[in-house]
């Protein structure tokens, strides 16, 4: 029987591990924020939700801001 190693050791192990990697594109990060973005605006209906979804767009946007940043334009 194998014992697992637990989740924690699981992420390590794949962070150690530059053949796990997978690199994207700003271009391939800026089109699934764009996606994310309208998929999730069908389903405002209350302040909340509103708020909900701001929150998603402004930490979407700051992330490709900070991409961009210390990376430069793809």
């Amino acid at each position: 029987m194998k014992k697992s190693i637990g989740v924690k050791n699981k992420t390590k192990q794949f962070m150690d591990d530059p053949d796990h990697h997978k690199s994207f594109t700003l271009r391939q990060i800026k089109y699934g924020a764009l996606y994310v973005k309208v998929d999730n605006e069908e389903g405002i209906n209350d302040s909340h939700s509103q708020a909900y979804f701001d929150g998603l767009c402004d930490g979407l946007d700051m992330l490709i801001d900070e991409i961009e940043r210390r990376y430069g334009d793809a």
